[in-house]
């Protein structure tokens, strides 16, 4: 199967070949890994590649007129949607992270008020060549806080006892256990319990469940996508 038709099984609760695989990950970690691999700062699609992945966003530019404001005096970065974001400092280097929810109290009327952007506030004369120059993965549109579902707190046992039947599940590999705190050994035998819970019946992609930290041991990183490689496979 190519990426394609691998994603496309398993979101209809499929048995691929092998699980797909997705990656994200926060920019220290990410040129970590670029390194590692001896690929270049700027070389997303080479990095994919050999991790194993299947997967890869596109989409329009956003050009359209401000309807949110960004709010300085508290560093803080407001996009299209009205998302707001904080600038998170570590040892490591930093990323920009969800903050304020200004939605989260809002009544049904604000909800309909909240200002969104229009179709036409986005130029699309570059999805087309991202198609062509991407067409070896499996093509996504949109991302975190764009209208996508989202499971937290929930172990890979009871998303695939309750949902199993009915969902088909992205993620379970937790950027916050052993892959970021762990061991190797203790990486990989995270992930292939998780692979032995997940992979029965199909509808699983394997991805972790966040972006990958960047306190995260490269070598974790590394083992996690090769072993997805030997046990993400139906025989």
């Amino acid at each position: 199967m190519n990426s394609r038709e691998r994603v496309v099984t398993v979101l209809h609760k499929g048995m691929p070949d092998r699980v797909p695989v997705d990656y994200d990950a926060n920019p220290g970690i990410d040129r970590r890994l670029k390194a590692h691999f001896g690929l270049k700062v700027d070389d997303n699609d080479g990095l994919r590649r050999a991790l194993g992945v299947d997967i890869h966003g596109i989409g329009p530019r956003f050009v359209g007129p401000s309807r949110h404001d960004d709010i300085p005096a508290r560093g803080i970065n407001v996009d299209e949607w009205g998302i707001h974001r904080r600038w998170v400092e570590h040892a490591s280097g930093g990323y920009w992270d969800f903050c304020d929810f200004p939605l989260t109290e809002a009544t049904e009327e604000q909800v309909a008020a909240w200002p969104l952007p229009s179709p036409d506030d986005y130029d699309y004369n570059g999805v087309a060549e991202q198609c062509r120059r991407l067409r070896c993965f499996a093509l996504h549109v949109g991302g975190a806080g764009t209208l996508q579902p989202e499971a937290t707190n929930m172990s890979p046992e009871y998303l695939k006892r309750t949902f199993g039947g009915r969902l088909a599940f992205h993620g379970c590999i937790s950027t916050a256990g052993p892959l970021a705190s762990g061991t190797v050994k203790e990486t990989v035998a995270c992930c292939r319990r998780t692979l032995e819970i997940m992979m029965p019946g199909g509808g699983y992609c394997f991805a972790p469940t966040h972006q990958i930290q960047d306190n995260t041991p490269t070598a974790n990183v590394v083992a996690m996508y090769e072993l997805v490689k030997t046990h993400g496979v139906y025989r």
